[in-house]
């Protein structure tokens, strides 16, 4: 379990823990206006981009993937966040996956 936390620099207040729970939370990424927080999270049982607004809030997931999100990074426009992830699983990979048809062969001989 890792929670995202926000410290003051200067060290005048205590850290306080933004995120909490029994997920992994991870990948924080300030959103443009500095009112919230972007982050990695698997609290949906997969790794999906979720955010919290500041000031106590409840967090929110943005994205239902069925690849695997590796990053994200807010960008300028606010509605925009940059991810790194696999693709999606295609037809013919979620069929060889529920038939157990998933093996990679490295060397047959």
């Amino acid at each position: 379990m890792c929670a995202i936390w926000l410290a003051a620099v200067d060290g005048s207040s205590p850290p306080a823990k933004l995120t909490a729970g029994t997920a992994d939370d991870f990948c924080p990424g300030w959103a443009p206006d500095s009112a919230s927080v972007f982050f990695l999270s698997d609290r949906t049982d997969s790794i999906q981009l979720h955010r919290i607004r500041l000031g106590g809030a409840e967090a929110g997931v943005l994205t239902d993937w069925r690849g695997e999100i590796s990053d994200a990074r807010p960008l300028a426009d606010a509605r925009l966040v940059a991810m790194v992830a696999t693709d999606e699983p295609a037809e013919e990979d979620k069929r060889r996956r529920a038939d157990r048809d998933d093996a990679f062969v490295w060397d047959s001989s």
